[in-house]
């Protein structure tokens, strides 16, 4: 599988059921690939993720400015800082007993570059 489909293919992965993903494979691009197929390219992709550590990233100079991420070789995203801050902010009960101070303790250290601090 070449690597834009594998991307593709993790893209719609972590977001919909592996049939559906399958379903919108052959809807949107002509693909025809197996559920089966479907989880293994992403829970490999997601294994590969959790294996790099950040290598790299775009500081983001304010909210709306994007942030790149880049894990070994393996992949790289881009997360806008608006929606990289929401996903912060729904991790962060988890994180920190204050809430808000950990999510804005967060979202400096990825201001200041620091992004593997916060992964």
């Amino acid at each position: 599988m070449s690597a834009p489909l594998q991307r593709v293919v993790t893209d719609f992965g972590v977001d919909h059921p592996f049939r559906q993903v399958s379903e919108k494979l052959q809807e949107h691009y002509g693909i025809t690939l197996p559920p089966e197929t479907v989880r293994q390219t992403t829970e490999r992709h997601g294994r590969l993720m959790l294996d790099n550590t950040v290598l790299e990233t775009a500081r983001p100079e304010s909210p709306g400015k994007a942030c790149v991420l880049c894990f070994g070789i393996q992949g790289t995203y881009l997360v806008d800082f608006y929606h990289l801050s929401e996903y912060l902010a729904e991790a962060a009960p988890s994180c920190s007993p204050d809430t808000a101070a950990g999510l804005e303790q967060q979202q400096e250290e990825l201001k200041a570059n620091r992004s593997a601090k916060v992964l």
